[in-house]
Parts: structure tokens; C-alpha cells; sequence
């Protein structure tokens, strides 16, 4: 998968939950939580939305965007676990696929040729 504008950043040398886009650090477990996504099957898209906390008052959208998606999983929840879990980014395991690991117990695990960060509205 080529990452075209962003790099992922690992915590500790080994726990990854913080991108870098253009020397800006977005970290996705503390101050982000994942709002939606949308899946354009006959363009083989899928965005990942984030609501990115800059500060109590301040929110900016943030999203990741999959292009020429070849498969994405999305694995449940675990139901004992609060549902306000599923929101929080636990981490991101990157081998063949990426796999986005939530507090709740959700995995959304995708592999595509390109992803690419966006800010803003």
C-alpha cells in the first residue's frame, strides 16, 4: 500500500497510533475519534472520517481516504465493552493490510493500493 502524503508514527518504537502529515502529528488514541465511513463501490473508495480534537473547543475533520480498495473487514464489537469504546483508535497494525484496532473491540482492516490524508472540512 503506498501512502501518498502522510507516514504513520510509532509510539515506543512499537504502538502505532499517530500520523505525521507534513510535519503535523495527529494523534488518532488521545484527541481523534472515528465518526463514519463511506464505502463508493463502483469507484472502490473508502474514507475513514475523524473528528480531531485541537484543543475542548475546537474540532477539525480528518479523514483517510483508500483508493482502488481491494477488500475491507469490518470485525464487531466486543458487547462488553461500553459502546463509547468504539470510537477510540486502540491502534494500527500495518502488514499486508492495514488494520485499525478500536477500545471497543471493532477492526476495520483494509488493503488498497493508495491512502492518502485530508484535512479540513
Amino acid at each position: 500500500m503506498n501512502f501518498r502524503n502522510f507516514r504513520l508514527v510509532g509510539v515506543n518504537h512499537h504502538q502505532i497510533i499517530e500520523i505525521d502529515y507534513l510535519g503535523e502529528i495527529f494523534d488518532l488514541h488521545n484527541a481523534a475519534e472515528l465518526s463514519k465511513f463511506e464505502y463508493n463501490m463502483k469507484e472502490s473508495i473508502l474514507v475513514l472520517y475523524w473528528d480531531f480534537f485541537l484543543n475542548d473547543n475546537e474540532v477539525v475533520g480528518i479523514r483517510l481516504k483508500f483508493n482502488t480498495v481491494e477488500f475491507f473487514e469490518i470485525l464487531p464489537r466486543d458487547m462488553e465493552i461500553p459502546k463509547e469504546e468504539n470510537e477510540c483508535l486502540e491502534e494500527i497494525i500495518l502488514n499486508e493490510t492495514i488494520e485499525f484496532k478500536f477500545m471497543g473491540g471493532i477492526k476495520i482492516i483494509v488493503k488498497a493500493d493508495e491512502v492518502s490524508f485530508e484535512k479540513g472540512k
